[in-house]
């Protein structure tokens, strides 16, 4: 009841916030198969709703920090809404560890009714463009999920979520659906030795999801790739005759650009620092002037089609600022009471 109610709530908020929502490989998710899904987690409790928002149906349940769930009514919402409690030794100890194994036979007979699990698998929340390590858990529960389902194979589903700014309206969001596989032929080999294999597995996951995110290797450079991308991501779209309203096509650019400033900065230092100040002195000439690149790019092609749409978009301007300024006031309320329940139930910034 409380889950078709949020997502009904969520069909129409989440489009108010994001400007562009876009999924590749949805097919690989619609089918009547087991499934656990595997991702990174950029943004909290945003990256389920929006994946639920996106792939429904099918309906997929969630693990999450399992200190989240307080005794009484809060457990009560939580559960109601698919999401499974997994501890970490962090904040549960040994104790609460040996919780995860009632949460593990929850996962079990999901997947028996042919259901689909998502971990996140970083075992953290931040909001970075950079892949964190794998947990050992997610291969604990890969494997002994694989053993409880024996013969029959569970799909393992590789996910990238990736977003343009998390946290400000008007931004985007792309999650990357990659291939997904099976471990039945790595049982054997995990059964004779466990944690070699669930380290070989930790690897894999992580090579596998490497090609589906954004990944920024030095956090040093987070600042140079944002920049970098608002300066060149037209042109490389223009150069590479692709269409900038797929936002798989601005994943492609961006992740070239991503994996060019990884190498510059290891490899190449003194370009890398020609490059950075070049980034840096065309971004604050934008900053400045306020220019809206693609805009700049139609200006010398064609003046008349220019002005023609600029006063197109004038009067759609006017029209979404009307309606932009209803929703933010219908959304205030719920956003304001659910930050301040959030401050006193949530016990880290995390």
């Amino acid at each position: 009841m409380i889950w078709h109610l949020l997502r009904y709530l969520f069909s129409f908020s989440i489009p108010s916030f994001y400007r562009r929502i876009q999924i590749k490989n949805l097919h690989y998710l619609k089918n009547n198969q087991p499934a656990i899904i595997v991702s990174n987690h950029p943004n909290a409790f945003m990256d389920p709703t929006l994946f639920s928002y996106l792939t429904y149906p099918p309906r997929v349940r969630y693990m999450a920090r399992g200190d989240a769930f307080k005794p009484g009514l809060i457990t009560k919402i939580l559960q109601s809404i698919g999401i499974v409690p997994i501890f970490r030794m962090q904040d549960a100890g040994v104790e609460g560890v040996k919780k995860n194994n009632e949460s593990f036979k929850v996962v079990f007979d999901l997947l028996k009714k042919n259901k689909k699990v998502m971990i996140f698998a970083e075992g953290i929340c931040i909001q970075e463009k950079r892949l964190r390590p794998i947990k050992k858990g997610v291969s604990r529960l890969i494997f002994a999920a694989q053993q409880e389902m024996t013969p029959k194979d569970i799909l393992i589903i590789p996910i990238g979520f990736n977003y343009s700014n998390p946290s400000q309206i008007g931004s985007d969001m792309f999650v990357n659906v990659g291939e997904p596989f099976t471990v039945q032929n790595k049982m054997k080999e995990y059964e004779q030795n466990p944690n070699p294999t669930m380290l070989y597995m930790m690897n894999e996951l992580y090579q596998k999801m490497l090609p589906l995110t954004i990944n920024i290797q030095n956090p040093q450079n987070d600042e140079i790739f944002e920049k970098a991308r608002t300066v060149l991501n037209f042109e490389l779209l223009k150069q590479k005759k692709i269409n900038a309203n797929q936002l798989k096509h601005i994943f492609v650019v961006e992740k070239e650009l991503s994996e060019l400033i990884n190498a510059a900065s290891k490899h190449k230092a003194e370009q890398f620092k020609v490059f950075s100040e070049k980034i840096n002195s065309i971004f604050d000439l934008i900053q400045k002037h306020k220019i809206h690149i693609p805009t700049l790019y139609k200006y010398q092609s064609n003046k008349i089609i220019l002005f023609l749409e600029t006063i197109l978009h004038t009067i759609i301007y006017l029209i979404y600022s009307t309606v932009y300024f209803f929703v933010v006031a219908w959304m205030f309320i719920p956003y304001f009471l659910s930050k301040q329940l959030t401050k006193k139930i949530s016990p880290s910034i995390e």
